[in-house]
């Protein structure tokens, strides 16, 4: 949801880190709306939210190919991205909008083949299996870190969602437990940044695992 510290996480770890610029991607959702002219009220519109995934889903290719083409020896070497958000999150900004058409819309988003394609991929996480063996924590990819919203945090800046941020989360870790996706949760008590640094570092299944943090809603970050 908004108001979580998505972000403010995102750029600390990725400083942390010491990711390349290549390697993090920002909200794509506020790139979206400026570059296409959405405001606020075109959240539950089935238009903006297919737009913002599919420049989610571009941005993760662009971020993989840079990956894999780079062959960072630095002290990323590990992280295969990071992002600010997951292409699942229009799917339930679209599921708890308040539009009559809110489950067709949700439900046709969730259906793109695109994103049905990288759900596999987002299966993969870091979080799936704790007791892994060596082996195979070597084939996980993917931790997403579900951050839960601060209510003294959220602050109308013209372009964020003001709509009640749990029941962003109450659907959003719904839908990840009915994809199978594994994830982590920081909870609101955990406020200073330094502490969410290392709680999501902590969390980590193995140093030799290929990762890719997504901050949504909560952690996408």
């Amino acid at each position: 949801p908004s108001s979580c510290g998505k972000t403010t996480l995102c750029d600390a770890l990725a400083q942390d880190l010491q990711l390349a610029s290549e390697l993090y991607i920002e909200e794509r959702a506020r790139v979206v709306m400026r570059t296409q002219g959405f405001t606020r009220d075109d959240i539950p519109a089935y238009k903006m939210q297919e737009a913002i995934m599919v420049s989610q889903l571009h941005a993760e290719k662009d971020a993989s190919r840079h990956r894999d083409a780079s062959g960072h020896e630095d002290a990323s070497s590990n992280i295969l991205f990071l992002s600010d958000r997951s292409a699942i999150d229009p799917v339930v900004y679209a599921a708890t909008s308040e539009s009559k058409d809110a489950t067709n819309i949700s439900a046709r988003l969730l259906r793109t083949p695109a994103l049905q394609d990288n759900l596999a991929f987002y299966r993969q996480s870091l979080f799936g299996e704790l007791c892994c063996s060596p082996a195979q924590k070597r084939v996980l990819k993917h931790a997403i870190v579900v951050l839960h919203a601060v209510p003294e945090w959220l602050v109308d800046d013209g372009i964020r969602s003001l709509k009640d941020p749990t029941n962003f989360n109450t659907h959003f870790c719904d839908l990840l437990n009915e994809l199978e996706i594994p994830y982590v949760e920081i909870p609101p008590s955990i406020r200073d940044i330094r502490e969410r640094v290392s709680h999501v570092k902590t969390h980590l299944c193995s140093r030799y695992a290929s990762t890719m943090f997504h901050a949504t809603f909560g952690y996408s970050m």
